[in-house]
Order: structure tokens, then C-alpha cells, then sequence
């Protein structure tokens, strides 16, 4: 398990880059396509996590202003 955001596909894309880094670790090529994989899955984290950020955001005040319409 890790953290809120890490859905199917990116734990997917994780693994992925794990046998090509450990494919490169073992035969000592297929650096590039290690490289091209591991870019993909910051950028994938990074996009997920601010999604989920926002949308827990937008949550939040959704939260707020319920309690404020319920409180007057």
C-alpha cells in the first residue's frame, strides 16, 4: 500500500520500472528505456497527487461552507 493517490496504474507503472531498472542492473543495457519509463512515472505521480490534493480541497470547502449555511 502507499499512499492515497497510488491507484492500479501507477503501481502498474511502478513495477514496470522496477524489472527495467533491474533488467538494466542485471545485463547492463536498456538504460534509455529505463530513463523514458521512469520520467513517465514521476510525471504520472506528480499529476495524480495534485489531482488528489485538489479534489480534497475542494472537499474541504464544500466542508466549510455547509457548515457555514447550517450554522446562520
Amino acid at each position: 500500500m502507499g499512499p492515497p493517490w497510488f491507484d492500479r496504474e501507477l503501481i502498474s507503472m511502478l513495477r514496470r520500472r522496477n524489472r527495467a531498472w533491474k533488467h538494466y542492473c542485471t545485463l547492463n543495457a536498456g538504460y534509455d528505456e529505463y530513463g523514458l519509463i521512469r520520467n513517465q512515472c514521476s510525471a504520472a505521480k506528480v499529476t495524480k497527487r495534485r489531482a488528489f490534493e485538489e479534489r480534497l480541497a475542494a472537499e474541504a470547502i464544500c466542508v466549510l461552507e455547509k457548515e457555514n449555511q447550517d450554522s446562520t
